[in-house]
């Protein structure tokens, strides 16, 4: 089917949002396993036989144990989708792999794509490990090997990599020979886990440690396509919370560590885990609150563009104890709420340091594995998409991954997706957004941990794209007074996507109220009583509506000016 063809049929579908409302389905991973397909763990786009549309890899494992600790791996299979000329999806494991049963040898927790072995094509690495609900005896007994999906002369085989670790985040990064090493983990003589890099050499992968800084904590970086140099730069979490960013610099690496937390371990309290487990009860204050074990569990690379900041954007992952805590309590894993927070950290030739969080809106109740940070709406400036589950351990909300677009001020404002396609609405739903027919618009993968329910996919019709809105309330950044007057001067964090006509000023004493109106910041209230104190809150308006009013200014108390020119005059005088 030509292009053309492709699109006029896209165009005869009833559209929800910028997606069609009819879904394709893939066939049941049931069709085609006996076993292993009990949970549905990721679902990875990716161009499986170089016709230029991205399919579908999606994994499937079981947690097969009995109440005790099983030595055999966790049971899984991994099922091929091949995007056909049509939009129609057809199992392609033999056509791939040349074999019809596929197993990545365990529970999988995360991936990374990137070129791993020169050749062009893009593979697959992904995290592993045994981590399936049974108990453990101890942390080794979850670990295994990391397994990579490398393509082969036209097809693609599985490379099981590295000593057995607890795999549960992986990388990637640029080398100086132009192709991808793996990121992963190797487990310290201490218990810990340290950075581990490989390197395809010679047809084989190989240690590739001696080339990179050797840092605890587990791997969650990604690629950081544009390091200095000609070469990349890459990212770890680190032991304290935050994280450690290495920049190379010639022949040698630029290490700092950044956005550490203090973290304090109470022997004295008891913790038990989802599976019944003892665990350790490690305490963070962040943002007035305890949490209970907080670190950044997930991460992505976000590309500077258009004059605007790179960031490596983390996942703040924690319980939520509260405001206080009782050192010598009992607290049980599924009683604490779980809290993920998205952390900013800015990235510049000089290396990467803390920032302010560019969210207009933030929702850390959310229940997500893993995000990803790239252009949802080719706009040219890169988004987040937040991969929710919904349904299970949160209240069902469709499935569509919870998006932010970025704003050309560089700030991210969240998408309504209350009109995009729902999911069905059993077990836990989860959505993820790919271009897989190549038309330069983002399609909706729809996917349930629950194996019976196909995967759909709702191809795209439009851009995503933000509506207009109420302005957000303003805020006074700083006021002024002088003979009867007040004067506000304020900014607006976001105007609704659409110009602010105008902003109103009210200023009470408690008893009378009394109003000033601008275009633009300042804004002047006058007739007040000298020597009588007010507060002002301010709204702003556009087209489609009035902001809620801002917070309330502290008392002003508005005097005849001694000598002198106020500030708010001096200010329009220059202006």
């Amino acid at each position: 089917m030509s292009a053309l063809v492709w699109l006029n049929a896209i165009q005869e579908f009833a559209v929800a949002g910028p997606f069609q409302t009819a879904p394709v389905t893939a066939p049941l991973v049931s069709d085609y396993y006996d076993s292993g397909a009990c949970f549905s763990s990721l679902v990875v786009p990716i161009d499986l036989n170089s016709d230029g549309k991205k399919d579908l890899l999606a994994h499937y494992w079981c947690n097969d144990w009995n109440g005790e600790v099983a030595p055999l791996p966790t049971v899984d299979a991994l099922m091929v989708y091949l995007v056909n000329e049509d939009g129609s999806l057809s199992v392609g494991n033999h056509s791939v792999f040349g074999s019809d049963a596929l197993s990545l040898g365990g529970a999988t927790r995360n991936y990374v794509k990137g070129d791993f072995n020169g050749d062009g094509i893009e593979d697959v690495a992904f995290a592993v490990n045994w981590e399936d609900g049974r108990p453990q005896s101890d942390g080794a007994s979850w670990d295994t090997e990391q397994t990579v999906i490398l393509s082969n002369g036209g097809s693609f085989g599985i490379v099981r990599v590295g000593d057995p670790v607890w795999g549960h985040g992986i990388g990637a990064t640029r080398n100086e020979l132009g192709y991808e090493d793996v990121l992963s983990a190797r487990r310290n003589p201490w218990g810990g886990i340290n950075l581990f890099p490989f390197r395809w050499r010679d047809g084989a992968f190989e240690d590739a440690l001696a080339l990179y800084p050797d840092v605890t904590g587990m791997t969650v970086g990604g690629v950081v396509t544009q390091g200095m140099q000609g070469g990349a730069d890459y990212y770890t979490s680190s032991d304290s919370g935050g994280i450690n960013y290495h920049q190379r610099l010639s022949n040698s690496w630029l290490s700092s560590e950044l956005g550490g937390i203090d973290k304090k371990h109470i022997e004295t309290a008891t913790y038990i885990t989802w599976n019944g487990d003892a665990g350790n009860f490690v305490v963070s204050e962040l943002d007035g609150s305890y949490y209970l074990n907080l670190d950044i569990t997930d991460s992505c690379y976000l590309q500077a563009s258009s004059g605007l900041p790179g960031y490596v954007v983390g996942k703040f992952t924690g319980r939520l104890l509260g405001k206080d805590y009782d050192s010598h309590g009992t607290y049980y894993e599924g009683d604490l709420p779980l809290i993920n927070k998205l952390v900013f950290f800015e990235v510049t030739e000089l290396g990467a340091s803390t920032s302010e969080t560019p969210l207009l809106e933030e929702f850390v109740k959310d229940f997500f594995n893993f995000f990803s940070c790239r252009d949802l709406n080719g706009d040219g400036l890169v988004d987040i998409a937040v991969h929710d589950q919904t349904g299970q351990w949160r209240p069902y909300s469709g499935g569509a991954p919870r998006t932010y677009l970025r704003l050309p001020s560089g700030k991210f404002k969240h998408l309504s997706t209350d009109d995009f396609p729902k999911g069905i609405e059993q077990g836990s739903q989860i959505g993820i957004y790919a271009d897989l027919n190549s038309d330069g618009l983002e399609d909706l993968i729809l996917y349930n941990t629950d194996p019976q329910i196909a995967l759909r996919v709702h191809y795209g019709n439009a851009h995503m794209e933000l509506g207009v809105e109420n302005p957000f309330p303003p805020e006074i950044i700083s006021y002024d007074y002088g003979d009867r007057a007040i004067i506000l001067f304020l900014t607006v964090e976001y105007d609704g996507g659409t110009d602010i006509t105008g902003y109103e000023a009210i200023c009470t004493d408690g008893t009378n109220t009394f109003t000033g109106t601008s275009t633009s910041s300042p804004i002047t209230v006058s007739g007040l009583t000298n020597d009588v104190a007010y507060t002002c809150t301010v709204t702003a308006t556009n087209s489609v509506g009035t902001s809620s009013a801002s917070a309330a200014t502290d008392p002003i108390t508005p005097e005849e000016a001694s000598t002198g020119l106020p500030i708010w005059l001096l200010y329009q005088a220059t202006q």
